[in-house]
């Protein structure tokens, strides 16, 4: 489609959900605001881009009904946010980030076991593979931001990627309040805690939360361990175009018979291009001010999502999200603990 075609649809689609869209942004102002408020005031924020979807999920919700506002933010402004937001990885990280044996054994332990418990279980529940695999990326990677990055290439939509955001968050929690308790009647040490924060607990807000409440060291180690499970959205979103692809072509299971390319989204490659230019080539300053204006443009998308949240799909599905993401978050939980004690003990 030539541009000024795609111009023209665009700005059509803008006006005919314009009442949808400008509530979704003034959500997106207030949760911003209100996050920034709570971070003055030395209290404990969720982060703003949690504050947006709960904020839409209680709006829909509470209506009874969703606001949709059309293919306008997941078609056009989420995949421009995906590639600003690969500008705010740092691969190098991975080489650099001091984790050590038993963080990079944890690391490898949370991604493979998120996965494949998420998978293997939301299909055995009855999930869609879209579903299992988007859960499985919010839990091994970073939450709402491995979420939103991998559902365009999966074709998610919006108000299911919307019940995954819930479940991821609210598990999230549950993991930053359980994981200091637990380090603490296990008796690991602050170093052992700090890893496996780092290693289980699933948006990085949260996990710097659970490494600060064990101590500086924890901190530090849950970091570096955090960033690094960050740095394989590289691995993971070019993994969900193909998965995406092959579900559009009707057999995700058999071996493609065309290139694996074929049918990827144009923001996968931009993404991965962005990371590495952010990585390796350009200064910190620019990067960081590109990552930011995706995090911003995240938000009105997540404000959104939360507001095409609709009850019907909440009741028939939700339970079964639910229980798949606290049977993976468990088995990732245990599965990490046994990596950093058999390689650090």
């Amino acid at each position: 489609m030539p541009i000024s075609a795609s111009l023209v649809a665009f700005l059509t689609n803008v006006r005919a959900h314009r009442w949808p869209l400008a509530a979704a942004v003034a959500l997106a102002a207030l949760a911003w605001a209100s996050n920034k408020m709570l971070g003055a005031a030395d209290l404990s924020a969720p982060g703003s881009s949690v504050i947006a979807l709960v904020a839409g999920m209680v709006i829909s919700l509470g209506l009874g009904r969703t606001l949709s506002a059309g293919t306008v933010l997941t078609g056009t402004v989420l995949p421009i946010a995906i590639v600003l937001l690969g500008f705010g990885l740092d691969l190098r990280i991975l080489g650099e980030g001091g984790i050590g044996i038993a963080g990079a054994g944890a690391l490898a332990a949370t991604a493979v076991t998120a996965f494949a418990v998420s998978v293997g279980a939301g299909r055995a529940l009855g999930l869609s593979m879209p579903e299992a695999f988007a859960l499985g990326a919010g839990g091994a990677v970073c939450g709402n931001s491995a979420v939103a990055a991998v559902s365009p290439a999966l074709g998610l939509p919006g108000p299911r990627m919307g019940l995954v955001l819930a479940v991821i968050n609210l598990l999230g929690l549950l993991t930053v309040l359980l994981v200091p308790l637990l380090a603490r009647v296990l008796g690991l040490d602050a170093s052992q805690a700090g890893l496996w924060a780092g290693a289980s607990v699933h948006a990085v807000p949260q996990a710097l939360a659970a490494g600060e409440a064990i101590g500086p060291e924890g901190l530090v180690l849950a970091t570096a361990v955090k960033l690094s499970r960050v740095s394989l959205l590289v691995v993971v979103v070019p993994l969900a175009a193909v998965v995406g692809a092959r579900l559009r072509a009707g057999d995700a299971a058999a071996p493609m018979r065309r290139s694996p390319l074929r049918g990827v989204p144009w923001f996968v490659p931009g993404f991965v291009a962005a990371t590495l230019l952010g990585s390796y080539l350009l200064p910190s300053g620019a990067t960081g001010a590109l990552d930011e204006v995706g995090r911003l443009l995240m938000l009105p998308v997540l404000a959104g999502v939360g507001l095409a949240v609709k009850r019907a799909g909440l009741l028939s599905v939700g339970g079964s999200l639910a229980l798949t993401g606290l049977i993976a978050t468990v088995a990732l939980m245990a599965v990490s603990l046994a990596a950093i004690l058999t390689l650090a003990g």
